[in-house]
């Protein structure tokens, strides 16, 4: 793939023959299209990729809102979701093939240095709520009262996602989820993280355990 600007016909996007131009991030593109051999057979090891590839796709494409903050930094050459997805393949992966299935300890929302707030709990609580508490630690290293707050809550077992965006700042010390009513009596993988207000500092994900959820 090579990199070009201003040809003696301008920039060229689209395809002509085996040839594609394209641009991302302002930078422009040529590059060939791959030779395709339609007998080939997958190898097993391809196989199982594409089984693990389609799983996370699946998991973290609902998810994109938080992966987008989360890593936002790390996206250099990529999309901050094909970063976090590509981190996750990698990491968040158990089982064998075919029973592969998402390990939610191992999974990460978000990637940076700043500093996590100290005491970090989670607790389900009355009327279908999951309570986040932490200790404002503001003035550690790069981390401001203004950081804002970002939590996921995931029931495996209707396999679906509630998560909050900036509803809270490292300040506030708490943050409350309300659930929907068919999660009543169901379990739910819980995380948060940080990013300052300007979006340049984040922290890691914090995984909160996994709790049952009360009316």
């Amino acid at each position: 793939m090579g990199k070009f600007s201003n040809g003696i016909f301008g920039n060229f996007y689209g395809k002509i023959g085996n040839v594609v131009g394209s641009s991302w991030r302002g930078i422009d593109y040529l590059k060939s299209l791959p030779k395709i051999n339609k007998n080939r057979v997958p190898t097993q090891a391809q196989v199982e990729q594409q089984h693990r590839f389609a799983l996370m796709t699946d998991f973290l494409a609902p998810l994109r809102p938080l992966l987008d903050v989360g890593y936002k930094n790390q996206a250099k050459k990529a999309t901050a979701y094909n970063v976090a997805l590509s981190e996750n393949i990698k990491n968040a992966i158990t089982g064998n093939y075919p029973q592969f299935l998402v390990d939610f300890p191992a999974l990460s929302l978000s990637s940076g240095v700043l500093l996590l707030p100290t005491n970090l709990a989670v607790a389900a609580a009355a009327e279908l709520k999951v309570d986040f508490s932490w200790t404002d630690n503001s003035g550690k290293g790069k981390s401001l009262k203004t950081d804002n707050v970002f939590t996921l809550a995931f029931c495996p077992e209707l396999d679906e996602a509630e998560y909050t965006l900036s509803e809270a700042t490292r300040e506030n010390e708490s943050l409350s989820m309300t659930l929907p009513a068919e999660w009543d009596g169901k379990e739910v993988e819980t995380y948060l993280f940080m990013a300052s207000a300007n979006g340049k500092e984040v922290t890691r994900t914090y995984y909160g355990g996994r709790i049952t959820v009360t009316a």
